[in-house]
């Protein structure tokens, strides 16, 4: 008789596994095959691997002597490993693009990549330049604003008491915001204290009011510290930290004011991550003096966990944005 059946063909079952590179060797296993007349014969694959990320398909087939032939698909999944950016220093409360590039396409989109970057973080390990990121307030206590005959005796002739932060409330929520950056703001709402001496700033008696241009906020401002000689400078019209009218050229307020300037420096006698003291010398040796407390979150030493998760809806490359609340090392690793 003729024949006319084909063989009867087993193969193996599908196969779903991890990268373990840009190619993944895997064992797909054997497929046997029968014939009628033939008996047992040796079916061959389309593939053998190694494989790439992605799904393969494996054509399994198998001819007996008449002609006659058997096909079957395997399936094979390759799920890529998903490599995150290389380490990175950052600072607390900064945002940090997390990019995730995968070894090779994905069988199904969207990939969803939980991601978490934890650790410890040291105070000891950070910089002057990284403490001072962030927004500061002047210190809510008395002496926090003081001016001075001289460096060593910055509040002498006068300092604010305890009854001047309540009283001068609207001075002591101002913020003065260092960025990562570089870029520098005063952060006022809508009232700031006001001084009448003057007529400097346009009010009968010293009082909260509307800031008054240009030391209102609305400068486009930056900062640069100089950490071998402990200063920081401020640039742009109507930037200041402390109270506006004190400059490196006199009291904006005097009898004789200087113009308004472009950038001021203080100098810098005590910071940590949460405390910072600044001077400023504004004529002859006379100084004013100015204790600040940071208000976004403070460095600690122990443990952080910060979690998120990328989304890629296509080809191999997705990022989120991750915000830091302690400064940490975010390290690269693949999953």
């Amino acid at each position: 008789t003729r024949d006319e059946l084909p063989p009867e063909l087993t193969i193996p079952a599908d196969i779903s596994m991890g990268a373990t590179g840009r190619m993944t060797d895997v064992s797909i296993g054997t497929a046997t095959a029968v014939d009628l007349k033939d008996g047992e014969l040796s079916p061959s694959a389309s593939a053998t691997g190694p494989f790439k990320s992605g799904l393969t398909l494996i054509t399994w087939s198998v001819s007996d002597a008449a002609g006659n032939t058997a096909t079957a698909v395997q399936s094979v999944e390759i799920m890529p490993l998903a490599n995150l950016t290389p380490s990175s220093v950052t600072v607390e409360g900064t945002t940090v693009d997390v990019i995730v590039e995968l070894s090779g396409e994905a069988a199904a989109y969207p990939v969803t990549i939980p991601l978490t970057t934890d650790g410890t973080a040291v105070v000891g390990e950070i910089d002057s330049s990284s403490m001072i990121v962030g927004d500061w307030t002047l210190a809510p206590m008395a002496g926090a604003l003081g001016v001075g005959w001289d460096a060593d005796n910055a509040t002498g002739w006068w300092s604010n008491s305890e009854e001047d932060v309540t009283g001068r409330a609207c001075l002591f929520d101002d913020i003065y915001r260092f960025g990562s950056d570089g870029s520098f703001a005063n952060i006022m709402g809508s009232e700031t204290w006001l001084e009448a001496k003057n007529g400097w700033q346009g009010v009968d008696a010293d009082q909260c009011g509307s800031p008054v241009a240009p030391h209102d906020g609305s400068a486009t401002s930056n900062y640069i510290h100089d950490s071998t000689n402990s200063t920081i400078t401020v640039n742009g019209v109507g930037a200041y930290i402390g109270i506006p009218k004190v400059t490196n050229q006199g009291e904006l307020d005097s009898d004789q004011p200087p113009a308004v300037p472009d950038s001021i420096t203080y100098s810098i006698t005590e910071m940590s991550s949460t405390a910072m003291t600044v001077q400023i010398n504004y004529f002859d040796t006379y100084v004013w003096q100015y204790q600040l407390v940071k208000v976004t979150p403070s460095v600690t030493d122990g443990d952080y966990s910060v979690s998120d998760s990328i989304v890629i809806n296509e080809g191999t490359v997705g990022m989120t944005s991750m915000l830091i609340n302690e400064d940490s090392e975010a390290e690269s690793s693949e999953t």
